[in-house]
């Protein structure tokens, strides 16, 4: 049995993703909903010297973040409303689009498209199967399910690099990763 810490902060999910984008030289990182910060804690270990930003709304996660990961920057915010104004090579989004109300929805891919300055990285549960649910976690929320890569797929300026399924032991379709770049206008 693994530790809470252990679980938090040592994800091979995580160490398995960052292989999985294969990027080079980036010198700057912005993680949108990091949670625990383990993927952004990930990051940093394969780009040591890339400024590396994490985001999410749990003041009480971050805090934990922060303790973990003392070079890394963890900000309290929200995805549609991101206070920060230089882009990042690489904006992460990894199972966060499916928790966002769709009131806030447009606004949050605008703040990604601002910020991104080369890559966008997406990871989705079950976006095949556009649904939507309420939360098992919290009864308040409800959580919708689509292929959000697509949303910037039909930018002119977005083009996939490269895509993986993964499965479940059921042969279930789990989630998709999507490394898109994005090109200047």
């Amino acid at each position: 049995q693994h530790s809470l810490k252990e679980h938090l902060f040592n994800n091979e999910v995580d160490v398995r993703d960052v292989k999985w984008l294969g990027l080079k030289k980036i010198k700057s990182v912005l993680d949108i909903g990091c949670g625990f910060g383990s993927f952004a804690g990930e990051l940093k270990k394969r780009f040591p010297k890339a400024k590396i930003v994490g985001l999410d709304p749990g003041k009480e996660t971050l805090k934990l973040a922060q303790k973990q990961y003392k070079s890394i920057t963890f900000i309290q915010g929200y995805s549609d409303h991101i206070k920060l104004h230089n882009k990042f090579d690489l904006v992460v989004v990894r199972m966060v689009l499916q928790w966002i109300p769709r009131s806030r929805l447009l606004k949050t891919i605008a703040e990604i498209d601002r910020l991104t300055g080369k890559y966008l990285y997406i990871k989705e549960f079950n976006p095949q199967q556009p649904t939507t649910s309420v939360s098992k976690h919290n009864k308040k929320v409800r959580i919708f399910k689509q292929n959000y890569s697509r949303i910037f797929l039909s930018l002119p300026n977005y083009k996939l690099v490269k895509e993986k399924v993964e499965f479940s032991s059921s042969n279930y379709y789990r989630s998709r990763h999507s490394l898109i770049k994005k090109k200047p206008i």
